[in-house]
């Protein structure tokens, strides 16, 4: 037997042993290592579309208003997706503070700002502009007025086009992308034909934005890797 076999073999017989050691402490799930300190997740109780979490951890973020850094307990994680029934796609943004700020704002402000599908557009343009642009997304047609009846907004990048629109027949809020390889991938899909409150309303938003918001930042961040210069092993 050549070396490099006997290496592979050796190798491969230590990760048996270690994926077994794993299922023994109760850390191996449909083949997914846990983490030492994570919570189980109950995927039964989890609602809407989008992946499943077999687990939660911590997840260290910072405030999109005031820049802290802080985190999103996993508990608080397993509360939000499982009893609260939180949308799959959203994920923490702003701190405790800067959250009940901006619900004191929006109880000063116009009590039913959403009069119409283009007044929701305009909200979700408005919330993402910024960070489609960090992300390198133009918009399409921006120097056009959103009418009432617009019921979708196109942006564009060197790689692809992102589209958010509001789908009326099944009341539901939509983002996607299609990258110019022909990749089509849905990033955010949220349920809007619940609320009846516009408090409700604009937490529904808020999980809509925040689930783009989290995808941009992850190809901002993927794109300044890929663009950063490596170095060569001399």
């Amino acid at each position: 037997m050549s070396q490099k076999r006997k290496i592979t073999k050796t190798v491969a017989k230590r990760e048996k042993r270690r994926l077994q050691r794993l299922a023994e402490e109760g850390r191996l799930i449909d083949g997914v290592e846990i983490p030492r300190g994570a919570v189980l997740a109950d995927k039964s109780q989890q609602a809407g579309v989008g992946e499943r979490r077999l687990f939660y951890v911590d997840k260290p973020f910072d405030c999109v208003d005031c820049g802290n850094a802080e985190v999103w307990s996993a508990q608080d994680q397993k509360w939000y997706y499982e009893v609260a029934k939180g949308s799959l796609y959203a994920t923490a943004i702003r701190c405790s503070d800067c959250r009940r700020k901006r619900q004191e704002q929006k109880g000063r402000g116009d009590p039913n700002p959403i009069k119409h599908v283009g007044a929701l557009m305009k909200r979700i343009r408005d919330e993402l502009v910024a960070p489609l642009r960090r992300a390198g997304f133009e918009s399409i047609g921006a120097e056009q007025p959103i009418s009432s009846r617009v019921k979708a907004l196109e942006f564009s990048s060197p790689n692809s086009i992102l589209r958010c629109l509001y789908e009326p027949h099944e009341a539901r809020l939509i983002a996607e992308t299609l990258a110019h390889n022909g990749e089509y991938r849905v990033i955010a899909d949220v349920l809007m034909d619940a609320p009846r409150k516009t408090e409700d309303v604009l937490e529904r938003i808020d999980v809509f934005v925040a689930a783009v918001r989290e995808f941009l930042l992850f190809k901002r961040d993927a794109t300044s890797e890929s663009n950063s210069p490596r170095k060569m092993d001399c």
